[in-house]
């Protein structure tokens, strides 16, 4: 994992409260644990989920879990790449649904439930992107939303 990555992550070092976030973990945890555990983590902390917020989980968790899995299955890094879910933005309330840490690159993915997101959509994806290379510092690479293909 390099730096920027460590630093994401390591807001939640000795206290929930410096990085606020539902799930984190390395991508082999996160493929190996049991979607009914890491949603029951996920309401812990988001205490007024929806039941479209719980649905959405439900359904992507394991969509997730198996899109890591392939990862794993052919990256030997992959041990050293991050998952974390519903991560709170510092200084706000607002969260990405799923940030992915990957070789050096942050990852934010939005899952709205679309086979098509809307520019509203996009535009979300790039401010998360936007933010969270002001709040860590990483300036090597630009934001760039893409849409996504099923």
């Amino acid at each position: 994992m390099d730096c920027y990555a460590r630093r994401l992550m390591a807001f939640g070092e000795g206290s929930r409260d410096q990085a606020r976030r539902g799930w984190d973990s390395n991508f082999p945890r996160f493929r190996d644990a049991k979607p009914r555990v890491i949603k029951i983590e996920l309401e812990r902390f988001v205490r007024d989920a929806s039941r479209e917020q719980v649905r959405a989980w439900e359904e992507s968790i394991p969509l997730l879990q198996s899109e890591v899995g392939e990862v794993c299955a052919v990256d030997a890094r992959a041990e050293t790449y991050g998952a974390i879910l519903e991560y709170e933005l510092p200084l706000e309330s607002r969260r990405p649904d799923v940030v992915l840490l990957v070789r050096g690159a942050i990852v934010i993915l939005e899952l709205k439930g679309k086979t098509v997101p809307t520019q509203a959509d996009l535009d979300r994806a790039s401010a998360y992107a936007r933010d969270l290379r002001c709040y860590q510092g990483t300036r090597r690479r630009e934001a760039r939303p893409r849409r996504g293909e099923e």
